[in-house]
């Protein structure tokens, strides 16, 4: 006899294995056995499982208190490579889990992810660099204590299928109690991590009291989702900006032909992703500018914020 969960769900089998089907994923359910050779059969130990339509990577029971974050100090900051055989197929990351033990403990986090050539790190100088333009989740995590947490990405990460792809993860808490996470043991040193106390560690030129390389990485769930049609714009930049002007580029991640450009709360069309003139802009004045595709308007790409120039004085008394 085999009893998933509670009396209820008792089922008789005539053989030393059984399979589970339809069960509900991201749910965990238990499992125990007894013989039917008699009355008194004795129930065995209780395993648990936990069906998943996600992405895992990494297995087993090892754990760390390095990684994704150091919660036993202030503030740290890790970066991990996780390589093309392990991701598979390109396609649209939309959330990451990791596996905590102890009790329930939030952490503010900002993560980043980026595509990457790197297949290791050579020593604690040699980490990728970041900016603002590849965060894709910034706020509070709650991690639940003996489960995977789920955290959901502000901003879906487009995974191209061709390059590893590091997971950056920034510890800004200020507040310390000792937390492990689930990881693995890679081939390589695919890991680097940071961590101190007093001062935040800056995520663009890292550095720490303590910092190190190591092959132990975390075990993840990755929700990857496949690529559409009408993509959110990316890496939105101004390559130029006068006193009335600014000229902007971004990735478009999909088919989209036009796109909606929002500043600050004005909108205008454009029908190129590649040195698009803004114009019309007061000189001396902060503006905030989004991008999004027509085909859907809720698709809005990080914003930027720019300041234009001083106007040139117009000549006077002139001769």
């Amino acid at each position: 006899s085999i009893l998933d969960g509670d009396e209820e769900s008792l089922i008789e089998v005539d053989e030393p294995t059984y399979t589970f089907t339809e069960l509900e994923t991201e749910t965990v359910h238990t499992a125990k056995e007894k013989s039917d050779c008699s009355d008194e059969g004795v129930w065995s130990s209780t395993v648990s499982f936990e069906p998943t339509d996600k992405l895992v990577i990494g297995s087993g029971t090892a754990t760390s208190g390095y990684l994704p974050t150091n919660t036993n100090y202030d503030y740290s900051f890790t970066q991990q490579i996780y390589t093309v055989e392990e991701l598979g197929t390109a396609g649209l990351i939309e959330s990451i889990d990791f596996y905590m033990t102890g009790s329930d403990y939030t952490r503010n986090l900002d993560i980043y992810m980026v595509s990457t050539d790197k297949n290791y790190f050579e020593n604690t100088s040699d980490w990728i660099t970041v900016t603002t333009a590849d965060l894709v989740f910034s706020g509070e995590v709650t991690f639940s204590g003996g489960a995977w947490t789920t955290i959901t990405l502000d901003n879906a990460f487009i995974y191209d299928g061709t390059q590893n792809m590091a997971i950056i993860v920034d510890d800004n808490t200020d507040v310390w109690s000792s937390r492990n996470f689930r990881t693995f043991t890679a081939g390589t040193n695919q890991s680097i991590y940071f961590y101190q106390d007093d001062n935040n560690i800056d995520p663009s030129s890292p550095s720490a009291s303590y910092k190190d390389i190591t092959t132990s990485k975390n075990q993840i769930r990755i929700l990857k989702s496949e690529l559409r049609n009408c993509m959110k714009p990316t890496q939105l930049t101004a390559t130029e900006v006068g006193s009335d002007f600014a000229k902007l580029s971004w990735t478009e991640n999909g088919e989209a032909t036009a796109w909606v450009i929002s500043c600050n709360g004005i909108t205008v069309t454009a029908n190129t992703n590649d040195d698009f003139m803004l114009e019309g802009l007061e000189p001396e004045t902060d503006y905030t500018i989004t991008v999004a595709p027509t085909c859907d308007e809720t698709l809005v790409s990080n914003p930027i914020t720019i300041t234009t120039l001083a106007a040139w004085p117009v000549p006077t008394n002139l001769n």
